[in-house]
């Protein structure tokens, strides 16, 4: 789906606005501190719940005011069906979702109507950096293409956790090896959508890099 409008209070440098948005490319022109980048981090505080330049909630509401709110419409480019979704967040951390006008408890959901891809001078980390960096991008691109991918993925978070705290305490290897069984299955069906997606991936490459001269 497409964010066809934008509605920011309250964020960053943003008073008020209220865009209209083309479903293909959009172009923020300003001058400097105008709040051009402000406006991009709202787009993806809308898909993500968090900001992509600070962890602080009280550095991106705006100064002296108690919450922000961002608010957007998503519409299918095939049917034209549109989809309001909103996020308001006070400086006490108290976090408020709806999606379709109803109240939501989980940040993923909101991920999964509005997928978002950032990219910034740090991207070049997906080639210089660990390892952790390309899997995580990996990992994005199957939440949005494998619809049981976050439920596995949460689940070996939820069990590497759990199996961290037996170490301390197991006496033999027998102990943990209910945990070890569980992730190997959940371990290998990841590995194979990642696998999958990848190989995705690299047919669409091979198609961009063909019209490169």
């Amino acid at each position: 789906m497409a964010l066809t409008r934008l509605i920011v209070k309250d964020f960053r440098n943003i008073e008020a606005c209220d865009l209209t948005l083309s479903s293909g490319f959009n172009f923020l022109v300003g001058a400097n501190g105008s709040g051009k980048t402000s406006v991009l981090e709202a787009i993806h505080f809308l898909g993500h719940g968090r900001s992509f330049r600070s962890h602080l909630t009280g550095r991106v509401i705006r100064h002296e005011q108690p919450e922000l709110f961002v608010h957007g419409r998503l519409q299918s480019t095939a049917t034209q069906i549109e989809l309001p979704v909103g996020i308001n967040k006070k400086r006490d951390g108290t976090t408020e979702l709806k999606i379709g006008g109803e109240g939501s408890q989980k940040l993923a959901q909101l991920a999964q109507v509005l997928p978002l891809q950032l990219i910034t001078p740090e991207g070049f980390e997906l080639l210089s950096g660990g390892p952790k960096f390309r899997r995580a991008f990996i990992d994005w691109g199957v939440f949005h293409v494998e619809p049981a991918f976050y439920h596995a993925w949460s689940r070996v978070k939820r069990l590497t956790k759990q199996r961290n705290a037996l170490l301390k305490t197991a006496r033999s290897y027998r102990e943990l090896s209910y945990w070890d069984q569980e992730l190997a299955v959940l371990a290998e069906e990841i590995d194979q959508w990642r696998e999958a997606y990848l190989t995705e991936v690299k047919a669409k490459a091979a198609e961009i890099c063909q019209l490169l001269p």
